[in-house]
Order: C-alpha cells, then sequence, then structure tokens
C-alpha cells in the first residue's frame, strides 16, 4: 500500500498537494520518472529534456475532469503520451478537453532526439476562473495572455 498522501492549506491558498495517493487525488504517477508538483504532471526532467528510453503511467482518479497542457515538446512519431488510444508527439498535442477513458495515461521516449516533453495541469472541477473570447490563448500557466 503506498504511503499516505499529506495536504496542506496555507491561509487564502490552494490545497498544495505533497505525496503518492489519496481519495482526493485526481491523478498519480504509478509507474515511471514524470513528476507530480503543484497539482500538474511533468514528463522526467521538465522544463530540461527527458532521457532515452524513459517514460511513465498515469493513474487517473474518479471524477478526473481532464486536463490542459501547459507545454508540450516531443520528438515526432517516436516520443509519445498516449491518451484515449490516441499518440501525441512534436507539436501535435492534446486539447485542453482530454479527459482520457482507461484512466491512464502514458508516456514513452525512445533512444534518440529528446525534447522538452510536457507539463499538464488538472482542469479545474468548478471551472475556469475566466473566460476569454478573441485570439488570446485560453491557458498559459493558468494566466491569459496576448497573441
Amino acid at each position: 500500500m503506498p504511503p499516505p498522501f499529506v495536504a496542506l492549506r496555507l491561509a487564502a491558498s490552494p490545497l498544495l498537494l505533497i505525496g503518492v495517493a489519496d481519495a482526493n487525488v485526481l491523478w498519480s504517477v504509478s509507474a515511471g520518472k514524470c513528476k507530480l508538483v503543484d497539482r500538474c504532471i511533468m514528463s522526467p526532467n521538465y522544463p530540461d529534456k527527458y532521457g532515452d528510453d524513459e517514460g511513465c503511467t498515469i493513474e487517473v482518479k474518479d471524477g478526473f475532469q481532464g486536463a490542459y497542457v501547459v507545454d508540450f515538446e516531443t520528438e515526432p512519431m517516436f516520443d509519445q503520451l498516449v491518451v484515449n488510444d490516441r499518440d501525441y508527439s512534436g507539436s501535435f498535442k492534446p486539447t485542453y478537453e482530454t479527459k482520457p477513458d482507461g484512466g491512464m495515461i502514458t508516456f514513452i521516449s525512445n533512444g534518440a532526439l529528446a525534447h522538452m516533453g510536457f507539463k499538464l495541469c488538472p482542469k479545474d472541477p468548478k471551472g475556469p476562473m475566466w473566460t476569454v473570447s478573441g485570439n488570446c490563448p485560453k491557458y498559459a500557466d493558468e494566466c491569459i495572455t496576448s497573441p
């Protein structure tokens, strides 16, 4: 059985999650070198390049509402993030609404041309803090930016 999950709450700040597994956690790294930091999942060594022949399995819990992509850059066609049996690689990335059906997301890299990798953060189950119209990206590290 994994160790209990530790949660800290600072006054007027969101819940900070530290640890491995708990019923309140929406996803966790169940195998490999990906990291869970501040509710977000990152590829090994992110934002630096991941290594050769690395990978991970991300287990998604009930209640997961999807994720948005903060960063995504892998070797096209060879280093892949797999969600709902669809392979994402290169600059072809999952959309904000991605919600895995089988409860798993996997990442695999081969032995050549490592890249930055990815950072995925969970969609807020209460909805976004704001809405955007026009050309501005909806999310970039939970911020709205101009084009």
